[in-house]
């Protein structure tokens, strides 16, 4: 059951999010609404992020101060829709993670819809792996993680390092991931009146953006329809209360059918993007420990 914090949080977020339909609000507006809303999130004591371009891509690399791990880097990919989010909007969530388990994070600021479709972000979070290739670590170095639309992002990229032959990262972690822009999951339309997150004609319509000329079910976009066959470890946590619930529980079958290990980790009642809310939100809190734990962040270095 779900703590009473949260859930006053949700019925706030529900109630601010029916005030306007969305068929009136621009990706501009969301955008800043997001950022102007995120910046209370303030990162956690402890973390350094310095900021760079990765070519004309902005990118910072988020790290604990004093001792850190060696050799081993985080790749994060923010969600947001293919349309929404930054390496601000994230830094808290993705700090403490850096915090508790002294790996440093790269985030970039990949490119985004309207302006530009599928395959966009798959080529920026692409050369952010190359640059980390290039920078001397090695595949199983390397975990990639995403929430959302970044968690669909990272499956992405491993399908690209995988048709690319390059090394394979050591390991994948995906929150609340939205792996299928066609919508078909049968439990979502039940959830959206809970999640103020999520609404699903926008989900189908921003989805058919970002697909551009290609098909809303071509692997590359939904990669819920690819073949997880040589996947490195998966953790998949999300919670049956979200919209995006069925997509987690249908990567989850479609990886092990491959052969991949996975942690499917299933909270109760949550909205999406709990994950967010680290500094409020029990669940939260205990959800990034969980992270934590991923034996990639836990094992020696390689």
């Amino acid at each position: 059951m779900a703590s009473f914090i949260h859930n006053v949080l949700r019925l706030s977020l529900n109630s601010t999010s029916r005030v306007v339909s969305d068929k009136v609000i621009t990706f501009e507006y969301l955008r800043g609404l997001l950022e102007v809303g995120t910046i209370w999130m303030l990162s956690p004591w402890g973390i350094k992020f310095d900021r760079f371009l990765i070519g004309n891509m902005q990118a910072e690399i988020i790290a604990p101060v004093g001792k850190r791990v060696q050799n081993k880097m985080m790749l994060y990919l923010h969600g947001g829709g293919y349309a929404l989010g930054s390496t601000q909007t994230h830094r808290s969530m993705v700090g403490q993670i850096v915090k508790l388990t002294r790996v440093p994070a790269l985030m970039v600021d990949y490119r985004k819809i309207p302006e530009a479709p599928c395959p966009a972000a798959i080529e920026d979070a692409f050369a952010a792996y190359c640059w980390l290739l290039d920078q001397g670590y090695d595949g199983n170095q390397i975990v990639i993680a995403g929430d959302s639309a970044g968690g669909g992002l990272a499956l992405s990229t491993i399908f690209a390092i995988k048709e690319n032959k390059l090394p394979m990262p050591a390991g994948c972690i995906c929150l609340s991931p939205w792996v299928d822009l066609a919508v078909k999951g049968k439990d979502a339309k039940a959830s959206e009146l809970y999640d103020p997150f999520i609404r699903i004609n926008a989900m189908k319509r921003w989805g058919r953006i970002y697909a551009g000329e290609l098909p809303v079910e071509n692997p590359m976009v939904s990669p819920l329809y690819g073949d997880f066959t040589g996947f490195p470890p998966m953790m998949v946590q999300a919670s049956d209360g979200e919209v995006l619930y069925s997509d987690a529980v249908r990567l989850v079958e479609a990886a092990k059918k491959a052969g991949v290990e996975v942690d499917f980790q299933v909270w109760n009642g949550l909205i999406h993007w709990w994950h967010l809310f680290w500094r409020i939100i029990p669940e939260a809190e205990i959800s990034i420990k969980k992270i934590a734990e991923f034996p990639f962040f836990s094992s020696k270095n390689p």
